[in-house]
């Protein structure tokens, strides 16, 4: 019977490749639902708090091949320096990303050989497996674009794109709609070249941008009637249309995800 190999890599850099001394026995991952609690206040009245936020976390078990107690201890050195946050990708989850922040390093006192370590990665808010590549559907020069998206995952996720001024005149408006979610940004500036961006970061915020350097905000200009998000169903196609006052180049893209 051959055993499984487990990898882990922290934003690409793989664990087991720290050092040939480490191997990676076992990866599982426990949810943390969010909870209320309640609490007496001195008027005798029950207080409810707000929920805290869930908790997804990946516990990778391993072993270091070192019998000498300076020897597990340069290999530990290593796997704390690993052990920070950032996009987490394992074997157990092929294709996926979560990002992760370190909770549980491993024990500096690990100095028999014989025993395991534990490290935790946690993820928080709205913390889920996610795709590396995102569906990505693309047009040229248009000014009212009606297509089709099929993300994966097993839980609704965010629609995002990239729109590029390909005309002489200024863009002063993008609205983006699917599934009875709009999206509307008006009364902008972007000029011949410049490009609107919605997206959403590691932590699922949404962010609107353009500039030379996609760090110049545009949710201010987001319309009082949009949505909050525009959400897609998984694993179906969903219609999506993307108008814009002037031509330009389109992205459309969908981040499946998964619990």
């Amino acid at each position: 019977m051959v055993r499984e190999t487990f990898r882990a890599a922290l934003d690409g850099a793989q664990l087991d490749e720290l050092d040939s001394r480490i191997y990676i026995e076992d990866i599982s991952e426990n949810i943390k639902l969010a909870v209320e609690t309640m609490k007496r206040a001195r008027n005798g009245q029950w207080l409810v708090s707000a929920p805290d936020h869930d908790e997804l976390e990946v516990k990778i078990t391993l072993m270091i091949k070192a019998r000498q107690p300076e020897e597990r201890m340069d290999v530990i050195e290593k796997i704390m320096g690993w052990a920070t946050s950032g996009y987490l990708t394992v074997s157990t989850r092929p294709g996926l990303r979560l990002y992760v922040i370190c909770t549980q390093p491993p024990s500096v006192a690990a100095f028999d050989w014989t025993e395991r370590l534990e490290i935790v990665l946690s993820g928080y808010g709205d913390a889920c497996w996610e795709e590396i590549y995102p569906a990505t559907v693309t047009a040229e020069n248009q000014t009212a674009w009606t297509g089709t998206i099929k993300p994966g995952g097993t839980r609704s996720c965010y629609l995002e794109y990239l729109v590029t001024n390909k005309a002489s005149a200024n863009l002063t408006s993008v609205t983006a709609t699917a599934n009875g979610y709009t999206i509307a940004v008006t009364g902008i500036t972007v000029a011949q070249g410049g490009k609107v961006w919605l997206h959403y970061d590691q932590h699922h915020f949404l962010y609107i941008l353009t500039g030379a350097t996609m760090q110049t905000p545009l949710v201010s200009y987001r319309t009082a009637a949009s949505a909050d998000d525009i959400l897609l169903t998984p694993g179906v196609s969903n219609s999506f249309t993307l108008t814009t006052d002037v031509s330009c180049d389109m992205e459309v893209t969908a981040r499946g995800m998964w619990r």
